[in-house]
């Protein structure tokens, strides 16, 4: 289970924790034992499991902020001394000019590198639909950044579309006709 609440009210009963979206009451803690406890191997290796298992969820939230997204994911329930879980819930709230850019350009990164490893394990359709997105995010080439898309791709689709105009000539007569076809059925982009 995965609860998406971005801090609004509809969320405020499910969540009580949540005060105007800044702070959370903890509940319960993560770990509580005695000294006599944690000198028992078998309770220490359990103590070791929760910590690897709450500083996973931080890792990978770090990993978030860093790439611009402005959410973070955290066992929906949980119990102290223990890693049993029953669900996910994220938090977090819109992006803003700066951060929305930086999350895009590790998007196109990403987008970039699965499309690479497509090509290379010979699954061409996969390959093809990521050059798509790739091609309606990042359509301009910048001096000093890598190109996001694969030439070699990009030549075997225009070699099976029987086109070779330009290194891109199969993919965007593919997103225009894809776009136009959306946009005749009132599908379009507004505001960002």
């Amino acid at each position: 289970m995965i609860d998406r609440c971005y801090l609004d009210t509809s969320c405020e009963e499910e969540h009580q924790g949540w005060v105007e979206g800044e702070s959370f009451q903890l509940k319960a803690p993560i770990l509580n034992f005695t000294i006599q406890e944690i000198l028992n191997d078998e309770f220490r290796a359990k103590v070791i499991d929760v910590l690897k298992f709450w500083i996973g969820f931080d890792v990978e939230n770090f990993f978030r902020i860093k790439s611009g997204i402005h959410h973070f994911q955290v066992p929906y329930a949980y119990e102290t001394n223990s890693t049993r879980m029953t669900g996910l819930t994220e938090q977090g709230g819109p992006f803003d000019e700066e951060s929305f850019l930086l999350a895009q350009k590790r998007l196109i990164e990403l987008l970039r590198a699965i499309g690479f490893q497509h090509y290379r394990n010979d699954s061409f359709l996969s390959a093809a639909i990521y050059a798509l997105i790739l091609r309606h995010l990042s359509t301009d080439f910048k001096l000093g950044e890598f190109s996001a898309h694969n030439s070699f791709l990009h030549t075997k689709i225009n070699n099976a579309f029987g086109v070779n105009r330009y290194a891109y000539e199969a993919i965007d007569s593919l997103l225009d006709k894809l776009k136009s076809e959306l946009e005749s059925r009132g599908i379009r982009d507004g505001p960002v």
